[in-house]
């Protein structure tokens, strides 16, 4: 009896630890696809109104509740401040981050001109980042969460 427990405990937590990986690389998505719909609605915000990049961010986390507004409010903390914009999330790939660092560090010294073309460059690539972490949601995260579920049956039955 004992032994059956321990298994089920041991499948059920293996089948949860899958299920936190596949999450991770899904928070990953939802994370670049938030800094996307920040990129578009910043663009026409600054394209067409001339607005600064702190009230951009201010009227953005005002109007959307998404992952991305608690960085994007330390972000305009930062640039208040007059720091280096940085992001400290952990569900971000080190190029991720370094795209949104280098987009604000950009954005702070760029000229009506430059702005537009910083804003193009900064969707195509986080498009491109977008569909890469899709592929490695689908081919990671979803197969090591089966593989975990798969591991701890493989573990139930060693210990029956």
């Amino acid at each position: 009896m004992i032994r059956l427990a321990v298994g089920a405990t041991l499948m059920a937590v293996a089948a949860y630890i899958g299920i936190g990986i596949d999450k991770f690389y899904k928070m990953r998505v939802d994370y670049l696809k938030d800094f996307a719909d920040f990129l578009g609605y910043a663009s026409r915000e600054a394209g067409f109104l001339k607005t600064d990049i702190l009230r951009i961010i201010s009227l953005y986390c005002a109007s959307r509740s998404s992952n991305l507004t608690k960085y994007l409010q330390q972000t305009k903390q930062q640039l208040e401040n007059g720091n280096a914009p940085t992001i400290d999330c952990v569900f971000l790939a080190k190029k991720d981050k370094k795209l949104y660092e280098s987009f604000f560090e950009g954005l702070k010294s760029a000229d009506y001109r430059t702005q537009e073309k910083l804003f193009l460059h900064s969707i195509a690539e986080t498009s491109e980042l977008i569909k890469e972490a899709e592929k490695n949601k689908k081919n990671k995260g979803e197969l090591i969460r089966k593989l975990m579920a798969l591991g701890g049956v493989a573990l139930m039955v060693i210990v029956l």
